[in-house]
């Protein structure tokens, strides 16, 4: 009778630390493969670039929750920048014809894009790319 309450106590017990490495796995490889949480994160990056477009970029998505990102913000390069005439991104009211610089991150097939305006280098707006 007693090895028989053994057993059921050693499975219990099995299970129970096998439950807790599956959510703990689940935690670490998919919770942090999805959409980034950045709302309690600083932005702290590791190679910023010289213009400081990617601290910007990540604090923009800070202040912007709404906005779905594929990749944690504060681990995005920069690709490539352009300079066009305003694009508008759908978040942002300002006039189109205004110089924006547009900053190519990699992340997500075709790329995220920032739109920063030119003159104030404020981040106005930003576009998720192709997953």
């Amino acid at each position: 009778m007693k090895k028989f309450n053994k057993k059921i106590l050693f499975v219990l017990l099995a299970g129970l630390i096998a439950a807790i490495l599956g959510y703990l796995g689940y935690l670490y490889f998919f919770k942090s493969q999805t959409t980034a949480d950045i709302t309690h994160s600083e932005c702290k990056i590791k190679n910023p670039d010289t213009d400081g477009y990617l601290i910007k970029i990540c604090n923009y998505l800070k202040e912007h929750p709404n906005v779905q990102t594929a990749a944690e913000p504060t681990k995005y390069k920069i690709q490539k920048i352009e300079e066009n005439d305003y694009l508008r991104p759908t978040d942002d009211k300002r006039a189109p014809g205004t110089k924006t610089i547009i900053v190519s991150l990699d992340c997500c097939g075709t790329g995220d894009l920032a739109y920063i305006d030119k003159e104030t280098k404020e981040v106005i707006g930003f576009s998720v790319g192709d997953r």
